[in-house]
């Protein structure tokens, strides 16, 4: 008999047979609303919406912090530097930083979106590259015998079993604290461009305000006093300034792991880049998509689909089935 416990339990239960272990369905309740797939799983307490494990702090967090400043800059810059002077400055000055912001925004919510791409625990029964929705949740591993089965059986290459996810994630790089999603095979190009964008903008907006730092440091030295929405100003770029080398540190170290075609995780066991195609541009192809379509790279608005050669390959060369690159996660093996 199977002792279903919840996966929050410290101490593994034993079992014996594969199958029924395979075929174990995690307890979830449906709440889909019209627009949206949504399950709620009572034991775990937490809602996966589409695929997303939902929280919303830090994405709603990170928008408003974005959009607030970006409707600071507008508002309180125009009047104070020279080349704000001339309608004609002004308007190529504030495309340059919307048209940044956008990248930005659609980048970080394309992370989230389309997530890393997931398998449920006991895909080493089914074998399958697609699930439905209903199939996915009722695979989720909620109990005890179910991690240990995800941990212990077959899975993809350079697939690996989070607790967090409580799925297989396809390609899994590492955990952004960020975005709240795991970065995988599918979604690792838009991390990539999040985080190039997001360090143009915040580069962008504190050297365009040389000038606007300069008045509000004038004005102060003479009238002894400052405006509500300069010391707002003042805030952004200060947090601009930490975030910028950050995003910027994040972008290099992931775009020169994604030339040599490696992962965090796979750095982090000290594996050789296996899956390497020789290029660099072949190997970001595994993420980025087509080769012939590089120019397109750059832009989030241009949705391409990575190669994925490193999972839908295996399903159909038996030579290929094995666990050499794959990872198990724990719940602190978490980086951004």
């Amino acid at each position: 008999m199977i002792d279903k416990n919840p996966l929050i339990t410290p101490t593994s239960a034993p079992y014996s047979d594969r199958d029924v272990i395979g075929s174990l369905k995690s307890d979830w309740i449906d709440d889909s609303c019209c627009c949206c797939n949504i399950a709620y799983f009572p034991l775990g307490k937490f809602h996966i919406c589409g695929h997303w494990k939902r929280s919303v702090f830090f994405p709603t967090l990170v928008s408003l912090i974005f959009i607030t400043s970006a409707l600071v800059y507008y508002f309180d810059t125009s009047t104070v530097v020279p080349w704000g002077r001339t309608i004609q400055n002004r308007c190529i000055f504030y495309w340059v930083l919307g048209f940044s912001l956008v990248c930005t925004s659609v980048s970080y919510v394309l992370t989230i979106y389309i997530g890393p791409g997931y398998l449920p625990y006991n895909w080493s029964v089914s074998r399958k590259s697609v699930y439905t929705f209903e199939e996915m949740m009722s695979s989720m591993a909620i109990y005890q015998e179910q991690v240990d089965f995800g941990r212990t059986n077959e899975r993809p290459p350079r697939a690996s079993f989070s607790y967090d996810a409580r799925r297989y994630v396809l390609r899994a790089d590492h955990y952004c604290e960020w975005t709240k999603s795991w970065i995988g095979l599918k979604n690792h190009r838009f991390f990539l461009l999040v985080t190039f964008w997001a360090s143009f903008y915040c580069i962008f907006y504190i050297a365009s305000r040389f000038f606007w730092f300069k008045g509000i440091i004038l004005d102060l030295l003479a009238h002894k006093t400052v405006n509500a929405m300069s010391i707002i100003g003042v805030v952004y770029c200060i947090f601009f300034i930490i975030i910028g080398p950050f995003s910027s540190y994040h972008f290099f170290i992931s775009l020169i792991n994604a030339t040599k075609n490696i992962t965090l995780i796979e750095k982090w066991n000290k594996r050789d880049p296996a899956f390497s195609k020789g290029g660099c541009c072949s190997n970001l192809s595994e993420i980025c998509g087509s080769k012939l379509l590089f120019m397109f790279w750059p832009f989030p608005c241009f949705c391409l689909s990575p190669t994925e050669d490193g999972f839908y390959n295996c399903l159909y060369d038996e030579e290929n089935q094995n666990s050499s690159y794959c990872g198990y996660i724990s719940r602190n093996s978490k980086v951004l």
